[in-house]
């Protein structure tokens, strides 16, 4: 997002990291199978499914139907052949389901493409035209991911609303701090303390900075998973009480404000 920006509106360098603040309030965004309704995440016996209007797909049968991968070798230009251990793997996720899956996923409503669903906070006018798609200073399209270089990754902005009624559901308030909800699975990560009780797992997510040529871890914690459910006993025991007004959504990891 922050790429697409910049390509569109001159900067200088100074600016850069000013403007990178003005995209971290985002959540995570989740594949659609109509353009309305994400997969929500969730745990089912211990497994992270995806369940989608009381139906539910895991995500390894989410891997098999869409996520493809790509061979990349190194050449060596004296000799026009592929240098030793320099064959490198890509997976990427395909715009409409392999052909030999295509009738499972039409089961499951599937229509036409696979979109992708979350929110971002528009804080002032400029973002604001850039998103809703005025042609002065809109792209368009955006690239995600690691391997853009290779045209992986491309996504079309088709359209951007409001989404008012819609907070509740990614434990945000008007404000976009953290609601506490304990029969809403998550849909973003949420930074793990010991105290905190819930149904789920944790993972370890690094901070990676991309200032420089080559990315830098920049910081690492773990995280409570998005399709996790915090336990009601963390109201019983006022657990969150502390945490919930310094909870703030960046990049889609809840964090602690420091």
């Amino acid at each position: 997002m922050v790429n697409a920006y910049l390509h569109k509106n001159k900067t200088s360098s100074s600016e850069i990291e000013n403007i990178q603040k003005r995209f971290e309030m985002i959540t995570n965004f989740f594949p659609s199978f109509d353009g309305n309704n994400i997969l929500e995440p969730a745990y089912k016996n211990g497994e992270f499914i995806y369940k989608i209007n009381g139906k539910y797909i895991s995500e390894e049968q989410f891997r098999l139907y869409f996520v493809d991968a790509d061979f990349k070798t190194s050449i060596d230009p004296l000799t026009i052949t592929a240098k030793e251990k320099q064959l490198y793997e890509f997976e990427y996720i395909l715009p409409k389901p392999k052909k030999e899956f295509l009738k499972d996923v039409e089961n499951l409503e599937f229509q036409g493409q696979l979109y992708w669903i979350g929110l971002i906070k528009i804080e002032d006018k400029k973002k604001g035209e850039f998103l809703k798609n005025n042609p002065k200073i809109f792209v368009g399209k955006i690239f995600v991911g690691g391997d853009t270089r290779y045209g992986y990754g491309l996504l079309k902005i088709i359209e951007c609303k409001e989404a008012k009624e819609e907070l509740k559901n990614w434990h945000l308030n008007d404000e976009g701090k953290f609601e506490y909800d304990d029969k809403t699975p998550l849909r973003n990560f949420f930074e793990f303390k010991s105290n905190i009780k819930f149904k789920g797992e944790i993972k370890l997510i690094p901070e990676l900075e991309f200032t420089n040529r080559d990315p830098r871890v920049k910081d690492a914690k773990f995280y409570i998973t998005p399709g996790s459910i915090l336990e009601p006993e963390n109201n019983e025991n006022n657990n969150l009480d502390n945490l919930t007004l310094k909870l703030v959504l960046k990049k889609g990891k809840f964090i602690l404000e420091t």
